[in-house]
């Protein structure tokens, strides 16, 4: 089985290992929770669009100095003081586009959150509806980070997993080998 160089076997090693793990598998299971949400989670806020606004911002990165581009569709309900953000990676977003256009033709909009976020100045959409149609579905959202999350978890489990092994090496072998 695989042993780390001498100079790896101490215990702050060991402990990184340990963190990385936990932290990988808190990012991952906060990120899964919206995967894991449901239909009576949601609550329906209605109203009509006061505000639509879509830009785009350039965040450079400072290695490489590769531009990266992320567009922005924010807007507001009447009698709702909250901001709803709607945030996508890349130079222009049709289906930001569609939304935004949707929302300006609407009459009326339902907007879907989850009913812990109600008190959030800016919480997480769901889902969008007009009177019209449904511009942004809650299929859609739930399964917007894709594979992301499992394969976060995963790397979390191997890295406890591997300080596990190198902790507690004849426990370990015990358990998987015999």
């Amino acid at each position: 089985m695989f042993r780390p160089r001498p100079e790896y076997d101490t215990l702050s090693y060991h402990l990184l290992f340990l963190f990385i793990g936990i932290i990988v598998i808190g990012v991952a299971i906060k990120d899964l929770s919206s995967s894991f949400t449901s239909k009576s989670d949601l609550m329906a806020i209605k109203g009509t669009v006061r505000y639509v606004n879509m830009n785009y911002k350039t965040v450079t990165n400072s290695r490489t100095r590769q531009p990266n581009y992320i567009a922005h569709l924010t807007f507001y309900l009447n009698r709702v003081k909250k901001e709803f953000k709607l945030i996508e990676g890349g130079k222009y977003s049709e289906k930001h586009i569609k939304i935004a256009k949707g929302l300006k033709q609407a009459d009326s909009v339902t907007i879907w959150i989850k009913k812990k976020e109600i008190e959030n100045h800016s919480p997480k959409v769901f889902g969008i509806d007009t009177d019209r149609k449904t511009l942004l579905s809650f299929k859609d959202v739930r399964t917007e980070n894709g594979y992301f999350p499992v394969i976060l978890l995963s790397m979390g489990l191997l890295c406890l997993l591997y300080f596990f092994y190198l902790r507690y090496p004849e426990k370990m072998k015990e358990l998987f080998y015999d």
